[in-house]
């Protein structure tokens, strides 16, 4: 395992290198493992959605749940667990935290993210009327943001000795 992280981080220097005056290693690490992430979400969306879950329709304590609802959460657990690991081993892999203490933190920060993203998105579209798709990319870039800088420090920061 510490291979293939040691491999991925020397792969992101390398490929790094021509834009390293104008972002920090560690900003584009964190992403290239998002959007890493963020595709093998896509990825799994559709392996649920077309493959797992066709022409069913779930139910749920008498609560009927939509086959894209159902599509988008049932992958939720692994691109947390991607994105967990390779934020505290690739991106901020200088943190000296308990790894619990980290999960715990990264746990929070998932869900103020999603918070942070139901209300962005109600805001933008409901009450300043923008337009679908330019307001889901705004909550993105400000989501993203946050949660970079929550991470970096909070999350998984460095605690002086």
């Amino acid at each position: 395992m510490r291979n293939i992280i040691v491999s991925l981080q020397m792969f992101l220097g390398y490929i790094h290198k021509p834009i390293s005056k104008i972002t920090t290693l560690q900003t584009f690490s964190y992403i290239a493992c998002g959007g890493f992430v963020a595709l093998f979400d896509i990825v799994l969306f559709n392996v649920f959605y077309y493959f797992i879950l066709s022409d069913l329709s779930i139910h749920i304590f008498g609560i009927y749940i939509s086959r894209h609802v159902a599509a988008m959460y049932l992958p939720f657990p692994f691109g947390f667990l991607l994105g967990f690991l390779l934020s505290r081993y690739v991106v901020f892999h200088e943190t000296n935290l308990k790894k619990s203490t980290s999960l715990w933190r990264y746990i929070l920060l998932v869900i103020c993210c999603q918070i942070l993203n139901y209300l962005l998105i109600r805001v933008f579209i409901e009450y300043w009327k923008f337009i679908p798709v330019i307001s889901k990319i705004m909550c993105t870039v400000l989501v993203a943001a946050f949660s970079y800088f929550s991470q970096k420090y909070f999350t998984f920061k460095v605690q002086k000795v």
